[in-house]
């Protein structure tokens, strides 16, 4: 095995568990919560069916699907969320993220409500829960191509997930330094992908939409993507990913966008700035 084969394998030990396990903890975790017995933090007036909220109290939890959290979190609810009412949701709701299923109509507020409880809401054991959901999530999305159809990041960028956790209440900085550990392919092009199409091309800003009101994040972001060392190792990994990806697949475009070369081209331009 070469050392950089061992260097990866080293690497990917990093993360001990898998989607599927990090899932079923949040269901072993959050367990002792029960459905609430009082309606949901909803408008049933216009915005949620009668019967989907019903059926979100006294269904069995992992039987809900998308209907029921499509409406739920496309409906108006206070800005300060139920904790109980979120916490024993929350295992199904990430049961269906980690499948692929879009929960509301834009991925970068699919944990909003997650996100709207009261602060200090999670135990230091619920909070780990779910941090640890966040990283197997965002790593496993890593090593899939970028927009891939089936993924995890469901044809989104890895900045809009990162957003998305951001939302939801979740630190994305151990997620970033994962990010940083990723020497492979596959995690280049979702890093050339997304600072071209959500800083670069915005001035060296985030300019995501669902970003405009949360600064901290935005400067985080910025932080991560200026740092001298981390453009200098994406200018080598943006190089090397250049030369050895096969051409067919450095020729591949995604839908209607520019090939994974061209994209390549034009983040080296940035990072070298």
């Amino acid at each position: 095995m070469s050392k950089k084969a061992e260097l990866r394998n080293t690497k990917e030990q990093f993360a001990p568990q898998t989607v599927g396990q990090a899932v079923a903890n949040l269901y072993s975790t959050f367990r002792r919560y029960k459905a609430p017995t009082q309606t949901l933090d909803v408008c049933l007036a216009c915005c949620m069916d009668v019967k989907l909220e019903r059926e979100m109290r006294q269904l069995p939890l992992a039987s809900l699907c998308r209907n029921h959290f499509y409406q739920y979190n496309n409906s108006a609810k206070s800005q300060v969320q139920p904790a109980s009412e979120i916490k024993y949701l929350i295992p199904r709701l990430f049961e269906l993220l980690s499948q692929g299923v879009d929960v509301h109509h834009s991925t970068e507020i699919f944990l909003d409500r997650v996100g709207r409880v009261p602060e200090d809401t999670y135990s230091d054991a619920e909070r780990k829960a779910l941090d640890d959901f966040a990283f197997e999530f965002f790593a496993a999305g890593l090593k899939q191509m970028p927009f891939e159809e089936n993924g995890y990041f469901q044809r989104d960028g890895a900045f809009s997930i990162l957003l998305m956790f951001d939302i939801g209440g979740f630190n994305v900085k151990p997620l970033l330094e994962h990010w940083l550990r990723q020497d492979t392919e596959v995690a280049t092009l979702h890093y050339a992908y997304s600072t071209l199409w959500h800083f670069w091309l915005d001035g060296g800003e985030i300019g995501m939409p669902f970003a405009c009101d949360r600064p901290a994040f935005r400067e985080t972001m910025k932080t991560w993507i200026n740092e001298p060392k981390h453009r200098q190792l994406y200018t080598k990994r943006i190089l090397d990913c250049a030369t050895q990806l096969a051409p067919e697949v450095l020729q591949a475009g995604i839908g209607n966008y520019q090939t994974h070369e061209d994209v390549l081209d034009e983040v080296l331009g940035y990072v070298t700035e």
